[in-house]
């Protein structure tokens, strides 16, 4: 990641005198020799690479998803009665791209940009508080 802001950490969590550069954010501290990736797709993945028939099991859901997730799945987006918004941070992984494309295909929706990183409530939490608030007043 390019963004390299500091947030405060919580107790526990990987970074000297409570802090953490926002890179470090995906990880913790667990003891004095072991560190852990806390973002749970990482878990999810190290768990199926462990057992690779529950891989071959979690592939096959994954496949009969994919159509809900692709053409359909803007239909149902759009289908949605209540404003929608999509907080998009700059240096996450939701590309311009694809914001512009969700703004095309949902022309009542809203795109809102923070400068963050991909877990934008540990990057900005009051900003993306304040605008959640703002959003839903």
């Amino acid at each position: 990641m390019t963004n390299s802001s500091t947030v405060r950490s919580p107790s526990g969590w990987a970074g000297h005198d409570g802090r953490r550069s926002a890179a470090s954010s995906s990880t913790r501290a667990c003891g004095p020799t072991r560190v852990e990736w806390k973002h749970h797709f990482a878990r999810l993945a190290n768990g199926l690479a462990a057992h690779p028939e529950q891989a071959a099991v979690v592939a096959q859901q994954q496949a009969q998803l994919a159509p809900v997730l692709s053409a359909s799945g803007w239909d149902d987006l759009a289908a949605i009665g209540a404003p929608l918004t999509l907080v998009r941070a700059t240096d996450g992984y939701v590309s311009e791209a694809a914001a512009a494309e969700f703004a095309r295909r949902l022309p009542g929706a809203s795109v809102i940009e923070v400068n963050a990183g991909h877990n934008v409530q540990e990057y900005v939490p009051a900003e993306l508080a304040g605008l959640v608030r703002g959003i839903t007043a």
